[in-house]
Order: structure tokens, then sequence, then C-alpha cells
């Protein structure tokens, strides 16, 4: 089954330049960053997997990670990050802007079903 909707992804791949101008049309995505990281965190500490702050030692999967603003947080935190969405466009922005920040973050084009066993 194909879950994707190509009007949609033509939608996302025509802001994929765009992500990460936070005053600009993607900027509410920036701002639950400060939250949900933390957020994150806290929630992997409470599994016993982390100590709250770092993710060290973790793999961790974001699925539609647009142009990576999440996949960039988490891998600041110290996770080895796997990332996919399927608009090309957004993964090479991602890629680009990884490297640019000295990020090395498995980005993939694709969607869960597609990735599953990678």
């Amino acid at each position: 089954m194909n879950t994707v909707n190509s009007v949609e992804i033509g939608r996302y791949n025509a802001l994929a330049q765009r992500w990460w101008d936070e005053t600009g049309v993607r900027w509410p995505l920036h701002k639950p960053n400060a939250l949900r990281v933390p957020y994150i965190c806290e929630q992997i500490a409470g599994l016993g997997m982390a100590d709250g702050k770092s993710l060290a030692g973790l793999r961790v999967l974001d699925i539609g990670c647009g142009a990576g603003l999440l996949a960039e947080s988490i891998a600041k935190r110290g996770a080895q990050v796997v990332a996919i969405d399927p608009a090309a466009k957004n993964i090479a922005v991602a890629k680009d802007h990884a490297r640019q920040q000295g990020f090395d973050i498995d980005y993939r084009v694709g969607t869960l079903d597609q990735s599953v066993g990678d």
C-alpha cells in the first residue's frame, strides 16, 4: 500500500529551501524544539535508556523528518540519528545543513514502510 500523497510531497519539496529560516513560513516548527527535545530526553530517561540530557549511545529514528530540525536537535544530544522523509528535496536540504553544522545524520528518502529493516 502506498501511503505517500504526491501532492503533499510536492508542497513540501516546494518549501524545502525555507525549512531552516526561523523567521520564514516554517518558523512555527522551530519553536517547539525548545520543548519537545527535553521532553523526548526525559521520556527516554524514564525508560532507563539515558540520563535525561545526553542521548549518547542511542540510535534514534526520526520519521517524517522534513529538513532535519528535530534530527539535528537529537544529534546535538549525542544520539546516532536515522531520519527519513518522502520529500527528496527536504532530505537534500537536511543533508546539506547537517554537513554544514558538523552532524553525521543518516538521512534517507522514503517512508517508514520502505525503510523497515535497514
